[in-house]
């Protein structure tokens, strides 16, 4: 958590910070802290619009439950992104 903190008091690491989130969030929803996963993600994607970021959260917040949510990410990346199909 220290590395999260350290990242998002640096106004010039947003995206270093969403990364410590969203893996955080990962982890948390692994352990079935559902509610707490989903936040992190959040928290993840008002800090970046990242590709990894965006996949990251899509995948904690299905593995979390929020399915609607994780939705909603897949198909916008799936728009936003050329993965190849």
């Amino acid at each position: 958590m220290k590395g999260i903190d350290s990242a998002l008091f640096t106004a010039s690491a947003p995206e270093t910070a969403a990364g410590w989130l969203v893996n955080e969030a990962l982890r948390t929803a692994e352990f079935g802290d559902t509610m707490s996963a989903r936040k992190k993600a959040s928290q993840a994607l008002n800090l970046s619009s990242g590709l990894g970021v965006r996949i990251l959260a899509a995948l904690a917040l299905a593995r979390s439950g929020d399915l609607a949510q994780a939705q909603k990410l897949a198909d916008a990346l799936n728009k936003d992104c050329d993965f190849g199909s």
